[in-house]
C-alpha cells in the first residue's frame, strides 16, 4: 500500500525537485545573494528528513571546541511555541523551556549550560545578533538555508537509510536532489555498526560517490547511562525481565527500539509522530497502558529528546507519578576517522580565532 502511494505522489515530487534545482541554480549562479560571515560558522545537516542523527553531531562538535572558543548553537527552533529571536545566557529569558526554544535547543541547553543556545527562523538575522560576542556558530539543520552560505558544512547520512531509494518529497524523504551533496566539505555517516568490515565501508563509500575533496567519516551511536526525568527517583537495573514501555516522538525509534530488545523482550512501543508535543490526555494514556503492563519490574523509558517535552510545566504532576527514564545518545567518530574528522573541525575553526 506504502509503496502504491508513493507511486501515486510521484508526479508532485517532481514538481518539488524541478522548484528546489530552480532555487539552488539561482544560488549557486549568484542570482539570488547568500550571505558570508567573517567568523566561522559550522551547519549540520542531512538531505533526508528528519532522524539522521544531527543532534549528537553537534553535541560532539560542542564537547570538541566549547574549551577553546565561545560558542553559540543556533536552531529554527522547530515545534516551539513562540517565535522570533530568543537566546540563552545574559540575555536569557527567566525561563527555558522546550515548548519555548525547541526539543534540540533545549536539550543542548540542558547538557552545556556554558555556551548560548539561540533559536529564529531567520539565521542570517540570528547570526548577526550573536557574531559580535562569539567567535564560532554552530547551525543546526540548515543546509538547505541558502541563504546563509556556511564556511564549512557537514551532511549527515544515516546508515540505516543509506541503500534506500532517493526519491524527493512527497514520494520520499529527501528534501533535495542528491546532487546538492556537492555543496558540503565533509560527508557524515551516522549510526554505522560499531564494528565494519573494510568491505562495508567501501560498499557506503561507493553509494555516497563524494565529490573531489569531500572527506568521509564514519560514526556510530553510543549509549550513555541511564538518567530519571525525575531525578530524586533511583535509577533502575534494566535486564531480561525488565517490562519496558519504550515512548519515542522522534523520525526513526527503530535503532532504539531495537538494543532495548537487546536486553529484554518484554517491550511495549508506544510511537507518536516526530516532535510531538504531548499533552494531558497523552499522559493519561501512558498511564493507562503502563498499569495494563504485569510484572513487578517495569519501566517508561524514552528519549532525551522527549523528556526534554514531558518536562513541560502542565504536565509535570500526571509525569512526576511515573517512572519515566530516557537514554541519552552520544557520537563516537570511529577509531580511522576521529583524527583527521577533529582535525579538520579544529583547523576551520581556528581561522577565525579571535584575541
Amino acid at each position: 500500500m506504502v509503496k502504491f502511494l508513493r507511486f501515486l505522489l510521484l508526479p508532485f515530487s517532481l514538481v518539488f525537485g524541478l522548484v528546489v534545482v530552480v532555487r539552488n541554480f539561482l544560488y549557486d549562479r549568484g542570482l539570488l545573494k547568500s550571505c558570508a560571515f567573517d567568523l566561522p560558522v559550522i551547519v549540520v545537516g542531512n538531505l533526508e528528513v528528519g532522524g539522521s542523527g544531527k543532534t549528537p553531531v553537534i553535541e560532539y562538535l560542542i564537547r570538541l571546541l566549547k574549551d577553546r572558543y565561545r560558542i553559540a548553537v543556533l536552531s529554527r527552533g522547530y515545534g516551539r511555541s513562540g517565535s522570533g529571536f530568543i537566546r540563552t545566557g545574559h540575555e536569557a529569558v527567566s525561563e527555558i523551556s522546550a515548548s519555548l526554544i525547541g526539543d534540540e535547543p533545549y536539550q543542548y541547553f540542558s547538557r552545556f549550560r556554558d555556551i548560548t543556545v539561540a533559536v529564529d527562523a531567520d539565521r542570517v538575522a540570528a547570526i548577526e545578533r550573536l557574531e559580535d560576542d562569539h567567535d564560532l556558530i554552530l547551525l543546526d539543520d540548515a543546509f538547505q538555508h541558502r541563504r546563509l552560505k556556511p564556511g564549512f558544512s557537514i551532511l549527515v547520512f544515516d546508515y540505516n537509510t543509506l541503500f534506500n531509494p532517493r526519491l524527493l518529497l512527497p514520494a520520499g524523504n529527501y528534501r533535495e536532489p542528491f546532487g546538492g551533496r556537492s555543496r558540503a566539505d565533509m560527508l557524515l555517516i551516522s549510526k554505522a555498526p560499531v564494528l565494519m568490515s573494510d568491505m562495508e565501508r567501501e560498499r557506503a563509500l561507493k553509494r555516497l560517490n563524494p565529490f573531489p575533496g569531500q572527506l568521509v567519516c564514519f560514526s556510530s551511536l553510543m549509549y550513555d547511562s541511564l538518567e530519571a526525568l525525575d531525578r530524586k527517583r533511583p535509577l533502575p537495573v534494566i535486564g531480561e525481565e525488565t517490562r519496558v514501555l519504550l515512548l519515542t516522538g522522534i523520525a526513526r525509534p527503530g535503532p532504539l527500539l531495537a538494543r532495548v530488545r537487546e536486553i529484554t523482550p518484554h517491550v511495549t512501543h508506544l510511537k507518536y509522530p516526530d516532535h510531538h508535543s504531548f499533552t494531558v490526555k497523552n499522559i493519561a494514556k501512558i498511564a493507562e497502558i503502563f498499569k495494563g503492563i504485569g510484572g513487578s519490574e517495569r519501566i517508561i523509558l524514552t528519549t532525551e529528546k522527549d523528556a526534554a517535552r514531558l518536562r513541560a510545566n502542565h504536565l509535570k504532576q500526571l509525569v512526576g507519578s511515573l517512572p519515566v527514564f530516557y537514554w541519552p545518545v552520544r557520537v563516537t567518530i570511529q577509531e580511522q576517522d576521529s583524527l583527521l574528522f577533529e582535525e579538520r573541525i579544529l583547523q576551520y575553526a581556528g581561522k577565525g580565532k579571535r584575541n
